[in-house]
């Protein structure tokens, strides 16, 4: 039986079928062939340290060397 339907495969639709998941039946539904199909999915995946308003760019930069070294960024 399922307890909870998520229509949506992109990274909101899997993030809360991910959370949901330790505690209810989790059913995700998605009408392209491959999850995280379309921009949401893709750029989730993406660190482009000159992206962005100059606030985001600034986060960026000052984040980029930490998230490198600890692992959490790795070459494409």
């Amino acid at each position: 039986m399922i307890d909870i339907l998520i229509v949506g495969g992109g990274i909101a639709g899997l993030s809360a079928a991910a959370r949901l998941a330790s505690s209810a039946s989790v059913t995700v539904v998605e009408a392209e062939k491959h999850l995280a199909y379309h921009a949401s999915g893709r750029s989730a995946a993406a660190f482009i340290e000159d992206y962005g308003n100059d606030t985001v760019r600034a986060l960026n930069k000052a984040s980029a060397a930490e998230l490198r070294a600890t692992g959490v960024l790795t070459p494409r």
